[in-house]
């Protein structure tokens, strides 16, 4: 049974290993990715309110406006720029002047973010896995301990 278990945390041990060096291998391409998506997501703005509340809630906490500023929402969707896009909250209605808004855009905040916080969870995982590498000794030691006890409780 305990053998079983440091199986699991072996299994688990190779597992976080391929993931963090497939986000190694690959992290050159985190501007590419995040690009993408929040291109994707921004685009769906005005057909999705799933979008929309994400795209305000990201606009509203970065402080920020668009894919690459305002000019993103006059440019690409030919739309009004949201009010989400706007430095105060004192405004009315549901748009917003190109004066009014923040004129960075939230990719690369997104990616600051991103780049920000890929250290410490990086720190975490591998914390993570030490503990495990841990407990996968141990529990091998536990197991032989318990082997060897009961072969000499077998010559008593």
């Amino acid at each position: 049974m305990i053998t079983m278990y440091a199986m699991f945390l072996l299994a688990f041990f190779l597992l976080e290993v391929a993931v963090g060096v497939f986000l190694y291998v690959n992290r050159g391409q985190v501007e590419s990715i995040t690009r993408k998506s929040l291109t994707t997501v921004f685009d769906d703005y005005s057909n999705k309110s799933e979008s929309h509340a994400f795209v305000d809630e990201i606009q509203h906490d970065f402080s920020c406006c668009g894919v690459d500023g305002p000019n993103y929402w006059t440019e690409n969707n030919a739309a009004a720029i949201p009010h989400s896009c706007c430095r105060d909250d004192g405004g009315q209605g549901t748009t917003c002047s190109k004066a009014q808004a923040w004129q960075d855009g939230c990719l690369q905040k997104s990616i600051d973010l991103v780049k920000s916080t890929s250290g410490m969870l990086f720190k975490i995982i591998m914390g993570i896995a030490g503990g495990e590498l841990v407990g996968i000794v141990f529990a091998l030691c536990l197991a032989s301990s318990i082997r060897n006890e009961e072969r000499r409780q077998g010559y008593a």
